[in-house]
């Protein structure tokens, strides 16, 4: 999410590219493993929230980061973590929760409403033309 640039989402047609990350030396670099970048399909409602959230930003243009800081630099992890995260994790009254693991929740609550896993790794995981 921190190395999200709005020109990596695409409203209109409701898709988000992940073509790199911010690292924790503080640069943008390319993602993990190859399989990172990646195609994903945005809900409706992300559109709307995005949409919104782009009207409202100081720095919108695209290759200003969709999380910045009030200078329009990324937001940094640990910044994200402590101001952010962890917050919402003591307010919602959850343990033992790291950002990481809200990947596995949502893949879990997607196999539990019926969806199956290898249809839904594929899903998240669709590679971009230029991964290719």
């Amino acid at each position: 999410m921190l190395g999200l640039q709005w020109q990596d989402i695409d409203l209109h047609d409701g898709v988000l590219y992940v073509r790199r990350q911010w690292t924790r030396m503080g640069a943008y670099g390319p993602t993990k493993t190859p399989a990172g970048v990646r195609r994903l399909p945005l809900s409706a409602d992300m559109v709307r929230f995005l949409t919104a959230h782009k009207l409202q930003a100081q720095h919108s243009k695209d290759d200003d980061p969709v999380f910045a800081s009030r200078i329009g630099t990324p937001l940094g992890h640990r910044n994200v973590t402590g101001r952010g995260f962890e917050p919402a994790v003591t307010l919602a009254g959850i343990k033992g929760i790291t950002f990481h693991d809200m990947r596995d929740a949502f893949a879990s609550r997607m196999i539990a409403r019926g969806i199956q896993l290898v249809p839904l790794s594929r899903r998240w995981a669709t590679r971009t033309p230029a991964s290719r």
